[in-house]
């Protein structure tokens, strides 16, 4: 059986992707994970349901959609998945008569229509592949009809789910399960497919990297010229914060209750500020997000004593839990920005990139 144990924890790899010969499913990062599965896919090794576990974009339903090509693939076992022969290319279309892409959220209807369509001998190849994605999204009626399968599923039956949030899956799903970590992309590893699936160019695509924490979902936010231009205003704020007196931070605060829905992404974007001024006060530049601030962060970091830009890090973190709490806006910004570091006079910078 494969040996989930061994690679769950795994990082991503630097090399661009797992390959694409023809039509193979391309895959960027998580080497290890992706070579053990595989080999356990062509040794037909891969034993009971997989759960794949990690951040939205992360790239767990296209490693399944891999998988599911290697089990399928015409080709002798060492090659596949081949890319090539008439199999490969229909998984890669998504349109194989024995592998089954569900949606999300799952509906106990197509739980009931995906047990039946198991049980049945395959179509074409040695095994009928499923793969579930976002289970925790699963009504009450989908996840509990999928118990049973889940312990015993067919022995021609191989199942995949997946999962942006491990701690919303149901335990008894989890219980029969393998799990299966996949961790965020690398920088490297996330450009590249940037340019190789998306077809930016490097300096974009290595941007949209960076800002974009190792998910590629995440990533292509940041190539809209819109999502730019609020990042913008709220690095602007971050910054201009710095320098402002107790009048001018109240009133920032007051201007940044009325972002509404783009409060909470505004203020995840000033928690990226803050540790890249701590990694930059550390001497840890290479691993800075916002290298365009980079200026205005060097002057932040050279600043401040290292425990006062971690206290800025741990209030904003603070104010994300009040606010996800369902605390006052106003109340949980103020505190925040009158206990930043910097308390001076000085200008705000205007441009709130819409917050206002």
């Amino acid at each position: 059986m494969f040996d989930s144990e061994a690679v769950a924890e795994t990082d991503g790899f630097s090399a661009p992707g797992v390959g694409a010969r023809g039509t193979r499913v391309a895959v960027h990062g998580h080497r290890t994970l992706v070579d053990a599965l595989l080999d356990a896919a062509r040794s037909d090794r891969i034993g009971p349901p997989m759960l794949l576990v990690g951040p939205t974009g992360v790239g767990k339903r296209t490693v399944a959609r891999l998988a599911a090509q290697a089990i399928l693939c015409e080709a002798e076992a060492a090659v596949r998945p081949c890319g090539v022969c008439r199999t490969c290319r229909l998984v890669a279309a998504d349109s194989h008569a024995d592998l089954v892409l569900l949606e999300s959220p799952l509906r106990i209807e197509r739980v009931r229509t995906l047990l039946t369509s198991l049980a049945l001998a395959p179509v074409e190849g040695r095994a009928r592949v499923a793969i579930i994605p976002q289970v925790e999204a699963a009504s009450p009626g989908a996840a509990n009809s999928l118990l049973k399968t889940l312990e015993e599923p067919p022995s021609h039956a191989v199942i995949f789910l997946t999962t942006d949030s491990e701690s919303d899956v149901l335990p008894t799903i989890r219980s029969r399960c393998r799990r299966l970590a996949l961790r965020p992309l690398s920088v490297e590893d996330a450009s590249a497919a940037l340019m190789v699936d998306h077809g930016l160019d490097q300096l974009t695509a290595d941007r949209a990297a960076r800002l974009g924490g190792g998910s590629i979902g995440e990533c292509l936010r940041w190539i809209d010229d819109q999502a730019l231009l609020e990042r913008a205003g709220w690095l602007d704020a971050a910054n201009a914060a710095v320098g402002a007196g107790r009048v001018q931070r109240i009133d920032l605060a007051e201007r940044l209750a009325k972002a509404g829905s783009g409060l909470e992404g505004g203020l995840r974007l000033w928690l990226g500020w803050w540790r890249d001024a701590l990694l930059i006060r550390l001497g840890a530049r290479d691993g800075v997000l916002n290298v365009d601030r980079m200026e205005e962060l060097i002057a932040v970091g050279e600043r401040f004593e290292p425990s006062a830009i971690a206290g800025a890090v741990r209030a904003v973190e603070n104010a994300l839990y009040q606010l996800g709490a369902h605390a006052a806006p106003a109340s949980v910004l103020e505190v925040l920005v009158l206990g930043l570091p910097g308390r001076a006079d000085g200008a705000l910078r205007p441009g709130m990139g819409g917050t206002t």
